[in-house]
């Protein structure tokens, strides 16, 4: 069985699915390069990432499949170790004429869906428990450790959210950050951020906010283990409301 080896990235990957679909290889393997242990007796391709070939792979998917498969495999890259399992699904896309992810006609294909929607799960938290902070007039900054990489995908949400107002989005466990200028979206590497630096107004709303919960909870109702059914305890150090 050939090992596809691609550099990490999804136009990488999109390169491997390329290669394989070209080759027509029905039983391959692929991974990232940077996380594999090979054997000797492996038989292993190392798939260079060409954006021409990346680019013309996504516009075939796309157009025959659409949008949501797209959105599917790169939510489905972004999981450890599910690459194999994606070109799998496409290989399947091209043989048979219901779509197998919807008929979960395969039992490989039933993880596919279970980890592309651990990855939609984690997307739409993330969207309720994000908090922004006003770091200059106009200028909004909220950070975050996700599980898997979702900056790029939650981004829009907020765009559309404010799209008057700059915003920042730090991935603090990934070291970078995307910036929205009310123009364009920048990606930046960002180490840390000196929260010192919150206007006068922010830190009175913050203290508002707080007051206002505080005033507005029955104490006869807490119920911890019903609270962190809704708000797992791994989001709290990003919520302000749940800072002492």
């Amino acid at each position: 069985m050939p090992i596809l080896l691609y550099d990490s990235t999804f136009d990488g990957l999109l390169c491997a699915i390329a290669k394989a679909f070209k080759y027509n290889y029905e039983d391959i393997t692929i991974k990232d390069k940077s996380l594999s242990q090979l054997s000797l007796i492996d038989k292993v391709m190392d798939i260079k990432t060409d954006p021409i070939l990346s680019k013309k792979m996504y516009e075939r998917i796309a157009s025959l499949w659409g949008s949501l498969t797209i959105e599917n495999i790169y939510k489905a890259y972004l999981y450890p170790d599910t690459e194999t399992l994606i070109f799998k699904y496409l290989y399947l896309l091209t043989k048979e004429k219901a779509n197998p992810l919807e008929t979960l006609s395969h039992v490989e294909l039933t993880l596919l869906d279970k980890r592309i929607q651990c990855v939609s799960r984690d997307i739409h938290r993330w969207y309720g428990f994000l908090r922004f902070k006003e770091v200059k007039p106009n200028t909004f900054y909220a950070y975050y450790e996700p599980k898997f990489d979702l900056t790029n995908l939650i981004i829009p949400h907020f765009i559309s959210r404010f799209p008057n107002q700059n915003l920042v989005i730090h991935d603090t466990l990934r070291s970078y950050a995307a910036l929205y200028n009310q123009v364009e979206i920048v990606y930046h590497s960002l180490e840390k951020l000196n929260l010192d630096l919150l206007s006068s107004y922010e830190n009175n709303y913050q203290e508002m906010w707080k007051e206002y919960l505080h005033h507005l909870t029955i104490k006869e109702r807490i119920n911890p283990k019903r609270q962190m059914a809704f708000m797992p305890k791994k989001y709290w150090p990003f919520i302000s409301e749940m800072k002492n």
